[in-house]
């Protein structure tokens, strides 16, 4: 229907549904696709039918009453007053379209010249929210209705009542404009109620302090609206995430202050241990490596004097101080005592020999256990060096970044911020044009209600001149 092929969805609604929830609204539906579609009487007697079907929950009770009102509005305006009032009157008193059923009932009484009968859902309606549009209607219908039986003391009481009640809807209407002009009925719409309540419309009508929304309640349950209501909320709330993140973004600045006001004062002497105990690894490495090649030299030259213990390296060298100190004396003491030192060398090479391969495979054995204690002393190195890196860029090299987001979510603010003016000034437009219009149809109700207050007194007076003359 809403492209315009309202004889395509007569086809759609008519086939068969299993969902019997949503019977009310596949009947009412099919009801305005035949009227679309030129159909009227079919349209009438599926609205009909629609008006009769029963019902359990609240919005198959309202589209029920919703059939039973376009079906007495259209048998209204063909002059089927009676059948018009039984439609109106299925419509239930405490429903959503309550207001315009009973004031349409009052009219198809009236257009029938019952106005005894109109009378009856008029004196109900005009008890009720004065802001409604039937309401202020009923209220000129009534005192109408009492002139046109004759009962122009009534009228003239309800004229006046109406004049009283207009005006004081016409200082509303004049302050929910003011109320607009000032940004308080933007304010009133962006409420969390908004977000989180589906019925936050309804009750906007109910607040203290939102003159605004008194005569809106149509106007802001219009898709589009609505539509324009979603935009700007969407706009409030990434206007609160950017200056969230601006927030955040001075948060930062924050951080790498504190930051670098905690390491810089640390970081030169820890930098001067590391330096000293980095030294110093380097020279246990040196000599690790060192005695990995002087091993590794001598599996191919066998060298057994570099796998001498301490102690034997000291008696080698008191053997050769004990020769230089004999030199090539020819004493009989002497040359004894180079026999001794000669012996004692041999005894010493041999030991160095006959040991050596066992040696040789021990020095590779240590050798071998030095490498976890390496390893961990490398791993914890590169860690000290991994740390003092993330010391470091915790807090410098940010500057520019956070700065360029900054700039990035200023931009982003002013452009949302120029949105949201367009799209609030449009929504406030929109309802000022419409109170406007609102207001210069309350005052036209208010000036007919006067003429009627003195139209009805003249009567009243005529009548009785009237009545005194026979």
């Amino acid at each position: 229907m809403a492209t315009g092929r309202p004889s395509e969805a007569v086809k759609v609604l008519e086939q068969p549904r299993s969902h019997e929830s949503l019977a009310g609204f596949v009947a009412y539906n099919l009801g305005i696709a035949l009227l679309q579609d030129g159909r009227a009487q079919q349209a009438i007697e599926q609205l009909d039918k629609a008006g009769q079907l029963p019902a359990g929950d609240p919005a198959g009770l309202a589209i029920r009453d919703k059939s039973n009102l376009v079906l007495g509005s259209m048998l209204f305006e063909s002059g089927d007053f009676e059948r018009a009032k039984q439609s109106l009157d299925r419509v239930r008193l405490d429903g959503l379209f309550s207001n315009q059923a009973l004031l349409r009932a009052g009219w198809a009484g009236a257009s029938a010249k019952q106005y005894d009968r109109a009378l009856v859902p008029w004196n109900i309606l005009v008890e009720r929210e004065p802001t409604d549009a039937a309401v202020q209607e009923a209220m000129l219908a009534v005192p109408h209705a009492y002139a046109s039986l004759s009962l122009y003391g009534r009228a003239a009481i309800m004229f006046e009542r109406a004049v009283d009640q207009l005006s004081k809807q016409i200082e509303r209407v004049d302050a929910s404009i003011g109320s607009i002009r000032e940004g308080r009925f933007l304010k009133a719409l962006i409420r969390e109620e908004s977000r989180q309540d589906e019925t936050w419309v309804i009750r906007l009508r109910s607040l203290p302090d939102a003159p605004e929304t008194y005569y809106l309640m149509e106007l802001m349950a219009s898709h589009d609206f609505q539509t324009a209501l979603h935009n700007y909320l969407d706009l409030e709330d990434l206007q609160s995430r950017l200056m969230a993140w601006k927030t955040s973004l001075d948060a930062f600045d924050d951080i790498i202050r504190l930051r670098q006001q905690n390491y810089e004062p640390l970081l030169p002497e820890v930098d001067a241990q590391f330096r000293e105990l980095a030294s110093r690894i380097r020279l246990r490495l040196e000599q690790r490596n060192h005695l990995g090649e002087r091993l590794k030299a001598i599996l191919t030259a066998p060298r057994p004097d570099y796998l001498a213990t301490a102690d034997e390296r000291i008696a080698g060298e008191r053997i050769a101080l004990i020769e230089k100190q004999l030199g090539n004396s020819d004493s009989p003491e002497s040359a004894v005592l180079r026999q001794r030192a000669a012996r004692l060398r041999g005894a010493l090479a041999w030991r160095l020999e006959t040991e050596y391969h066992e040696r040789l495979t021990a020095a590779h054995v240590h050798l071998n256990e030095l490498n976890a204690p390496v390893d961990a002393l490398t791993g914890q190195y590169d860690a000290f060096v991994r740390m003092r890196q993330a010391a470091t860029h915790s807090y410098v090299g940010y500057d520019v970044q956070i700065s360029r987001l900054r700039e990035r979510v200023g931009e982003a603010l002013q452009r949302v911020d120029m949105l949201m003016a367009r799209q609030g000034n449009m929504i406030e437009t929109v309802a000022i044009k419409l109170l406007e219009a609102r207001r210069e149809r309350l005052v036209a109700q208010q000036t007919e209600a006067r003429f009627g207050v003195a139209d009805s007194y003249d009567r009243a007076a005529r009548a009785q001149s009237g009545a005194e003359g026979r």
